[in-house]
């Protein structure tokens, strides 16, 4: 069974992934995986260190010329099971931001994240996420 401190720090696992992807910090975001950690995107799966920094370099890259600035990634209705060192996890997602042209907020994706998380000496991380989007 997950204690009430595993929960806490998953759930601040789950927050340091979202911000570092929202502020383009490609070495922070990696590092919410385990080493030989899988991002599994719709589009392709990216797997280790290296490939997971380069998805996120990529993506801000691509943020400045997108037609919505000030990304942001939102999870609600979090469900966490598992024991002391190893769990599964599901969130809902929602990325929004503001269109560069009006200004006016925009919902960019709707989806779910399916996790498979491990902790490891600096704590919990994902060993596998996989993104599906509505």
């Amino acid at each position: 069974m997950i204690t009430a401190n595993d929960r806490l720090e998953i759930l601040g696992l789950y927050a340091e992934y979202n911000r570092s992807i929202d502020t383009g910090n490609s070495s922070a975001w990696a590092c919410t995986f385990i080493e030989e950690g899988v991002f599994h995107h719709p589009a392709q799966d990216f797997a280790g260190r290296e490939q997971l920094e380069s998805f996120v370099k990529e993506r801000t890259s691509k943020m400045a010329t997108h037609l919505c600035i000030d990304q942001r990634h939102w999870n609600d209705a979090i469900s966490l099971e598992g024991t002391e060192r190893e769990a599964s996890g599901s969130c809902l997602l929602l990325v929004a931001g503001r269109r560069r042209d009006t200004g006016k907020p925009e919902v960019l994706v709707r989806g779910r994240y399916v996790d498979d998380l491990v902790k490891v000496d600096s704590g919990w991380r994902f060993r596998r996420r996989t993104l599906r989007v509505d």
